[in-house]
């Protein structure tokens, strides 16, 4: 018997994608899934789930409504963060444009919601672990963990600098919603795959292959934490479960760390393989200095705390970097670089 909702607002995102394939599962049919984004329609729909093709933002209140009134859980995952670290960069006020669309989302929930009802949750993903100072552990090793403290004056770029102030305004909401919303928690990111935006480092790679020949990257012990969506997805998934107690929290999502060179190692097999076009791809090591922090690992004791056997997949990572690649090269062909 279905007794609970599941909202996703922003559902056709990077994070958004993985949470909805996540509820997919056949053992939570008790979920009814609504997927909420002005992209959807490109969605396959193979279960019974409601897709919106339309902003949260653009619904009517009759529609929202009993989403919000007929079931004994809701849970709201809000993944409707806008733009890369290169938009925040050249747009100084997207971070407090987020900010503002968040509250108002609150907002306007704070008027629909009855508040006899119970309580709704909110998973929030609009955070960045890179906001977060790397730290040496016992064994010397770069570090970002939920005890990382935020980098000074927030970060180093407007990025992170959003990041930080995104994370400060849904604690400040969580509190001044505290009658009708059943807390809120923040999701502080790694970068999962499949990634598709330009700026993506694989991106990047599968340009330069194409006009140079070629693919440079930081060699030794230089890369990032990743996680695929889908794993990404079935965290978000299985902390929706829990009894929620009305608290604003931080969960920081850790990742595989992957090295740069299985970046352009991955690279070159989908260039060079691309329809069995013979293309011979050299791999060079970057000459620039590489930023220290590129060697920093992620934990999160508190995820662990509450999903024990949760372990970041690699292989799965290694997947999703081979279809961004694959869609990167697409994306390429079609400017006729090759």
């Amino acid at each position: 018997m279905v007794n609970k909702v599941v909202i996703l607002v922003g559902a056709c995102g990077e994070v958004g994608k993985g949470i909805l394939e996540s509820f997919y599962i056949p053992r939570y049919d008790r979920w009814e899934v609504i997927a909420i984004d002005p992209n959807i329609s490109k969605y396959n729909n193979t279960k019974k789930i409601k897709l919106i093709n339309e902003r949260f933002e653009d619904l009517p209140d009759e529609q929202i409504l009993p989403w919000l009134q007929n079931f004994s859980k809701v849970e709201i995952c809000y993944t409707a963060e806008i733009g890369n670290r290169d938009l925040y960069s050249q747009e100084a006020n997207l971070g407090k444009d987020n900010c503002e669309r968040f509250r108002s989302f609150m907002t306007r929930l704070e008027k629909l919601v009855n508040k006899k009802r119970g309580k709704i949750h909110i998973s929030y993903c609009g955070g960045s672990w890179t906001r977060r100072a790397s730290l040496k552990d016992n064994d010397n090793v770069l570090l970002v963990s939920n005890c990382s403290p935020t980098k000074e004056k927030g970060g180093d770029n407007l990025y992170e600098q959003s990041k930080t102030i995104a994370c400060k305004n849904a604690q400040d909401l969580s509190l001044e919603h505290k009658d009708w919303c059943d807390g809120i928690t923040f999701y502080d990111y790694i970068s999962v795959v499949p990634n598709y935006s330009p700026n993506f480092t694989i991106h990047k790679m599968v340009k330069e292959a194409l006009e140079q020949n070629k693919i440079t990257y930081s060699d030794g012990d230089y890369g990032r934490p990743l996680l695929h969506s889908n794993q990404a997805g079935d965290i978000i998934r299985s902390l929706a479960e829990r009894e929620t107690c009305n608290k604003f929290e931080i969960i920081l999502i850790p990742g595989c760390f992957t090295k740069f060179e299985t970046f352009a190692e991955i690279t070159k097999q989908v260039v060079e393989n691309y329809k069995t076009r013979v293309r011979k791809i050299e791999l060079q090591h970057q000459q620039n200095p590489t930023p220290n922090y590129l060697r920093s690992r992620c934990s999160s004791q508190k995820l662990l705390e509450q999903i024990p056997t949760f372990v970041p997949n690699g292989d799965l990572v290694q997947e999703g970097l081979r279809e961004t690649a694959l869609k990167a090269l697409e994306y390429y062909l079609d400017k006729e670089l090759i």
